[in-house]
């Protein structure tokens, strides 16, 4: 696979420093992605979702400050990453099968050391492994 970091040299990374300890960082599933809670938790992930049907101003202030959010719908939230202190792992160009996806991002979670105690990023995934990893939000 090869990846793409915007924003600094993928040596330089803040994200390159960092251990790669998947169950202290939640990862928070859109409610169109919940079928992949049991394959990231396979995987050693704390994986969250919403209780109940949320709207976005909702999920917004209550649910994705200081978490990394699972969307394939990151239009909306990409405005709000940086204010409210919490990342994006956009699955819009990839398979949807769970347990390929769950792979595809526990894969990336390894190359790039990610996890939530770090400033914003946006990691668009792509099938064809040249996935983008944006660092300022």
């Amino acid at each position: 696979m090869r990846f793409e970091v915007r924003g600094t040299s993928s040596h330089d990374s803040p994200l390159a420093k960092t251990g790669s300890s998947r169950g202290k960082t939640p990862l928070f599933l859109d409610e169109n992605l919940l079928n992949l809670k049991k394959p990231l938790e396979e995987k050693g992930f704390t994986v969250l979702s919403p209780k109940s049907r949320k709207l976005d101003p909702e999920i917004l202030a209550e649910d994705l400050p200081g978490r990394i959010f699972v969307t394939n719908n990151p239009r909306d939230f990409l405005y709000s990453a940086s204010l409210l202190d919490f990342s994006i792992i956009e699955t819009t160009h990839v398979t949807k099968d769970p347990q390929d996806l769950a792979e595809m991002i526990a894969r990336a979670w390894f190359d790039y050391s990610l996890k939530a105690e770090h400033p914003a990023f946006l990691l668009v995934l792509r099938q064809n492994g040249r996935h983008e990893l944006t660092l300022d939000l």
